[in-house]
């Protein structure tokens, strides 16, 4: 397999911003939003294709993107379909059959999923320039695994990324990547790309291909994964709440956890530790520390003895969340 990857990049519009943080080999950065709810834009002249709202959690088919006029819901680089689905030729979106090139999976579960859509059509050969929009509905607010099947086999590296749109203010940007495979036609179905979150109600998904390379996108995944505010890319730290961080989470000899972490300001600090599904595990209230030195905080029972946990700190009306791993 080719080693060059793909980008995805992310641009979340919503509430208000809760934390960019970068991510390992992925070089990822993504949001995190409160739980309000979210409105499709005002003035947006889009509606769902054939009248069926896409939902999240779930799977958005990126062939099924808005009926609307050019320019506002859609923009393609060629004037005409150049693929066999036809069902939407009106709008020249390149639109493929599944199975018409020899479709199949590098991996084994890929191969499955490419079979489970034979017949049915996706995103063909995207330009750079090219954009689609949908109407999706958030039936849960929260952070959400996304996960996508696509294919690439150009030796450059080809960009796509994809936008949430809501009546709310742009709260930033995000990287991720995806893998180059051996050819057009041979899928991957690439998991966990990234967590983000995600407000309730129906809102637009943006989807845009702005750097080289085309590349075959069949649909992406939302996956329910817990509460908001955990993106996956670790602590966070909202706009408004300068200095306020989690430090670091320390196991003790005798068992017990510290928490070490900056709050700057008077107000006493809010703590909770939690596993991914949103169960709390341990909590407490810890007034500020001296200037310069780190607060902290001891959790003698809930915490388990190793694993992902979720730590979230609040003073006044700054909010940041941490994902930190304790290990034995």
């Amino acid at each position: 397999m080719v080693s060059s990857r793909p980008f995805l990049r992310l641009l979340l519009i919503r509430i208000r911003r809760i934390g960019v943080h970068s991510r390992s080999l992925l070089a990822a950065a993504l949001l995190c939003a409160s739980a309000a709810h979210s409105t499709v834009p005002a003035g947006y002249p889009g509606t769902a294709y054939q009248g069926k709202v896409q939902e999240i959690p779930g799977r958005v088919f990126l062939s099924d993107f808005d009926q609307g006029p050019k320019e506002m819901v859609w923009h393609d680089f060629e004037a005409k379909n150049q693929w066999a689905c036809k069902v939407r030729d009106s709008t020249g979106v390149g639109l493929q059959l599944m199975g018409q090139g020899g479709d199949k999976g590098d991996t084994k579960e890929a191969d499955s999923l490419v079979k489970a859509r034979l017949g049915k059509c996706y995103l063909a050969q995207t330009n750079s320039g090219d954009w689609t929009k949908y109407t999706v509905k958030v039936k849960q607010a929260g952070t959400y695994r996304l996960a996508m099947l696509s294919a690439a086999a150009e030796t450059q590296v080809p960009f796509v990324a994809a936008s949430i749109l809501s009546d709310k203010d742009s709260a930033g940007t995000g990287k991720l990547t995806l893998p180059i495979t051996t050819y057009f036609h041979h899928w991957v179905y690439t998991r966990d790309l990234s967590r983000l979150s995600l407000d309730t109600g129906t809102q637009v998904l943006r989807f845009d291909i702005p750097g080289n390379g085309p590349m075959n996108i069949d649909y992406i995944d939302f996956e329910y994964a817990g509460p908001a505010g955990l993106d996956g890319t670790g602590a966070s730290a909202p706009a408004g709440s300068p200095g306020l961080s989690v430090d670091r989470l320390l196991r003790e000899d005798d068992g017990s956890v510290l928490l070490e972490f900056s709050a700057p300001g008077r107000e006493a600090a809010l703590i909770r530790a939690f596993d991914a599904s949103g169960t709390v595990l341990a909590s407490g209230t810890v007034h500020p520390s001296e200037a310069g030195k780190p607060g902290r905080l001891t959790f003698r029972t809930g915490l388990p003895a190793h694993g992902l946990v979720f730590v979230e700190l609040r003073q006044g009306a700054g909010r940041t969340i941490a994902r930190t791993f304790l290990i034995r």
